[in-house]
């Protein structure tokens, strides 16, 4: 099992202590499943019920990497490794949308090179208004977007399109994936009833992972 498990570690951006750059950039090459790798590391205790976990990016470590350093983008791919739509024989690619309002800076989303996942390339658009989501599967909302994630999320109501936002309170606005930050780590909760809306399905494993943020404090910002 341990075996098994060691192949399935994530390929991430991250700094364990007194590890060099470049062995994380070698060994990192190699992992397939962050979520096997968290419980395999940490023993993860998980509440699938509420279907809200801890995610630390589905990583075992701190992403020490700044805010900016396609830490975005890297949160977004790991979580469409783990998401699946309905069988379409038109597919080609897993379009992934973003908006915001100025306030994402262009290196969170950076990828250093072309990510496939299931055997479809992942391009990405950015967007600035609901009549242009058209064509997405997936939907990352940045906090400071304008209009406000509801009424993104009503242009596409019951739509399969993959939403995630760091926005307070997107869960209960009726968006999929809340995601937020715990010190350096991304943290996510899930949304059931919408994630079933959107006929889209996220594998147990990491459901399993999510976890309820704690309530924000008076000027502290998710």
């Amino acid at each position: 099992m341990q075996r098994r498990l060691r192949r399935l570690r994530p390929k991430l951006r991250q700094t364990p202590c007194n590890t060099s750059p470049e062995l994380i950039v070698r060994a990192f090459t190699a992992l397939r499943s962050v979520v096997a790798f968290c419980i395999w590391r940490f023993g993860l205790r998980c509440s699938g019920l509420a279907a809200a976990g801890a995610l630390g990016l589905f990583a075992a470590t701190p992403v020490f990497a700044s805010p900016g350093n396609g830490d975005v983008a890297e949160f977004i791919v790991n979580f469409v490794r783990y998401t699946a739509w309905s069988p379409d024989s038109a597919r080609k690619m897993i379009a992934v949308c973003y908006a915001h309002g100025g306030a994402l800076p262009t290196s969170a989303m950076a990828i250093e090179q072309p990510v496939t996942v299931k055997g479809y390339p992942l391009t990405w658009r950015p967007i600035s208004l609901p009549n242009q989501l058209a064509g997405c599967d997936v939907l990352w909302l940045n906090a400071d977007v304008r209009p406000a994630p509801r009424e993104w999320l009503s242009a596409i109501s019951d739509k399969p399109v993959l939403t995630i936002s760091n926005y307070a309170d997107f869960t209960a606005d009726g968006g999929i994936v809340g995601a937020y930050r715990l010190g350096n780590d991304w943290r996510f909760e899930v949304n059931l009833e919408a994630l079933q809306r959107a006929r889209i399905n996220i594998a147990a494993a990491a459901l399993r992972l999510s976890q309820k943020p704690k309530p924000v404090v008076a000027g502290e910002t998710r």
